[in-house]
């Protein structure tokens, strides 16, 4: 009587599908999904949990390079609350010229890229990792030529896409939106985050594809994603399973698997 279930519109799942095509197209052949864990905030992937202060956040920053297969990128990592912050693009925002430099992984190369943290997020490791993905992601997008069709208002949605094709899709479905209530003897209140630019719930049906082209069981991103999350991956699963053919193209976008004889 009132059709089948979706958790994104028919719009948004097209949008999605046909951008995660395009990042296939044009990455894939260097990184492709069924090569890519699906990320998750253990000690699995991040061990280094006796860490504190600049050097967990290097920690953290040389993790996500290594984990995105771009542990080969001169990466710089600056202390946002150092310097004024200067906006570079609708995403990224970088340290004045004479910003103080925590960490130089290759000082002698050209073309450094800056990524920035708050140090107030060490203490949301979650948090912290999305928005490094985020960075990569744009840094990634920009080695890439784009279709004429693509407009500047996608520009940081496509960041949260790719950073879900990097494997990151738990991670930022669970930052992308915060919420807190507060109550003591003399008032009341609550307030509210968003990280990212994608809606909680496409995040989530992009991750649902990321675990079918990938190949990952359901089960430790169900259990790692906050509990409403969870219910609506089981939701995006089921809208995914439903295009098979939508599927199918993105999977013939990457190299074939190998498979021995």
């Amino acid at each position: 009587m009132f059709g089948k279930p979706r958790l994104v519109d028919k719009h948004t799942e097209a949008w999605v599908f046909d951008r995660f095509e395009w990042i296939l197209d044009t990455f894939s052949r260097q990184k492709t999904t069924y090569a890519t864990d699906l990320v998750l905030p253990n000690a699995q992937f991040f061990p280094g949990n006796n860490l504190s202060g600049e050097e967990k956040a290097i920690y953290i920053c040389r993790a996500v390079a290594r984990l995105c297969h771009l542990s080969d990128w001169p990466i710089r990592l600056e202390n946002r609350s150092r310097n004024q912050p200067t906006q570079l693009s609708t995403f990224v925002i970088l340290q004045p010229n004479d910003a103080t430099e925590n960490e130089t992984f290759d000082e002698a190369s050209e073309g450094l890229i800056t990524l920035i943290y708050d140090p107030d997020s060490l203490s949301r490791p979650v948090e912290l990792i999305s928005g490094l993905v985020h960075q990569l992601s744009w840094h990634l997008l920009g080695t890439a030529e784009w279709p004429e069709e693509f407009t500047a208002d996608e520009e940081g949605m496509l960041c949260d896409l790719t950073g879900i094709y990097l494997g990151f899709g738990v991670f930022h479905a669970n930052a992308a939106f915060e919420y807190s209530a507060t109550a003591d003897f003399e008032r009341q209140g609550w307030s509210s985050q968003r990280q990212g630019f994608l809606s909680e719930t496409s995040m989530v049906f992009a991750t649902a594809i990321f675990l079918r082209l990938s190949g990952t069981s359901e089960a430790d991103a169900l259990k790692h994603l906050k509990p409403h999350l969870s219910k609506q991956l089981r939701k995006a699963l089921k809208q995914v399973d439903a295009s098979p053919e939508q599927l199918n193209r993105l999977r013939s976008a990457e190299p074939p698997r190998l498979e021995l004889v």
